[in-house]
């Protein structure tokens, strides 16, 4: 990252893509940034979301760190990102 860039941004002010981390096999994880969350609620319904969409197999949630980790198999970032909205909050790339 070059100075004065804005993490989780690429040139031409396009969103980057989040990491995706293979696990073996088909299993991957995938972790983005969610800094409206501040409480057990929001952590509830985040997890909640999460949890329906096809392919993820745990959710973890850092409330300190505002991070949110997902695992699962085939695991799509559009609908995961959809999924964390639809809890009310944005997602970013971690």
């Amino acid at each position: 990252m070059t100075r004065g860039q804005t993490p989780g941004r690429v040139r031409g002010g396009r969103t980057a893509l989040p990491e995706v981390i293979p696990l073996g096999g088909m299993r991957s994880s995938i972790t983005y940034a969610v800094p409206g969350m501040h409480c057990d609620h929001c952590v509830a319904a985040v997890e909640q979301e999460l949890a329906a969409v096809p392919g993820v197999a745990d959710v973890d949630i850092d409330l300190a760190t505002k991070l949110v980790v997902v695992t699962g198999d085939g695991l799509d970032d559009g609908a995961l990102r959809a999924a964390i909205d639809e809890a009310g909050y944005d997602a970013e790339p971690a």
